[in-house]
């Protein structure tokens, strides 16, 4: 707080000024510990985002003057440190961050500031997000790299600290497979067989595989098939009709899409002649 000098002093310099505080709605005045001829100081020990009534009052060597006027503000700490947020992967090549506000906020918090960087990097990024929400998706990253993470309140006080860093790393999708080879593996079954995508984000986990009659406009069969392998064999077919093949890859990031059709017929031997 801040004051000026009274316009009228009395015979003689003004020697020390009296300074006193209370909460508003309450009716006693603190005395506040200053001396001297200055006109400013600091009063500590408040409570954020409580109104206070501050006065001041000259004295000179005949005794001291009226208390001025109230003056009325409103004392404010800028928020606390937050704990390290959680990052965790979205779908594509994005992280999902999320925080707990701070324990001591000041006066309510206004917005976040959330930043990123590759771990093995020094140069944070920002990035474009304003509110009060507790969580983000931070996209356009480079699957397999691990990034650290970084967020801060701000209130009307000002930009608390960064909190500590939370790290993750992005994960892309499974490319889609090419085509599988399917031939006659019987009378009734076929054999299907793949290539892993060329672009896998993290390790694959498991292959999907369907089939259908290629002239039929119903939906897909799934084919029970359960593994990282790449081939496998559907039975239960119909001699001399021809079916469509299709497989996608998953990994942590989910199902890739289907590759385009193979197709095939399973072809049984021939009957037995007659003598």
């Amino acid at each position: 707080m801040a004051w000026s000098a009274p316009s009228r002093r009395g015979d003689s310099a003004v020697t020390d000024y009296d300074v006193r505080f209370r909460a508003s709605g309450t009716s006693s005045w603190t005395s506040h510990t200053f001396t001297g001829t200055g006109t400013s100081t600091t009063i500590t020990g408040l409570t954020a985002g409580t109104a206070y009534s501050v006065q001041v009052r000259a004295g000179n060597r005949w005794g001291e003057g009226d208390y001025s006027p109230s003056a009325t503000a409103t004392p404010n700490e800028k928020p606390d440190r937050p704990a390290a947020p959680t990052a965790s992967v979205a779908s594509g090549a994005s992280l999902r961050v999320s925080w707990t506000a701070p324990t001591n906020n000041g006066t309510a918090i206004t917005d976040y500031d959330v930043r990123h960087k590759r771990s093995s990097s020094s140069g944070w990024s920002g990035d474009v997000y304003a509110g009060t929400g507790i969580s983000t998706t931070i996209s356009g990253l480079t699957p397999g790299v691990a990034y650290d993470v970084q967020v801060r309140a701000e209130n009307a006080a000002g930009e608390g600290e960064w909190s500590p860093s939370g790290s993750g790393t992005p994960d892309a999708k499974p490319g889609q497979p090419a085509a599988p080879s399917v031939a006659s593996a019987g009378a009734t079954s076929l054999r299907a067989s793949w290539t892993a995508p060329s672009n896998t984000g993290s390790a694959i986990t498991d292959y999907d595989v369907r089939y259908k009659l290629s002239s039929s406009t119903s939906t897909w069969e799934s084919h029970a098939f359960t593994g990282t392998g790449k081939s496998t064999t559907i039975t239960g077919l119909t001699t001399g009709a021809t079916y469509n093949v299709e497989v996608r890859a998953e990994n942590a990031a989910g199902e890739g899409e289907w590759s385009p059709s193979g197709s095939g017929a399973p072809i049984g031997k021939p009957d037995r002649p007659a003598a």
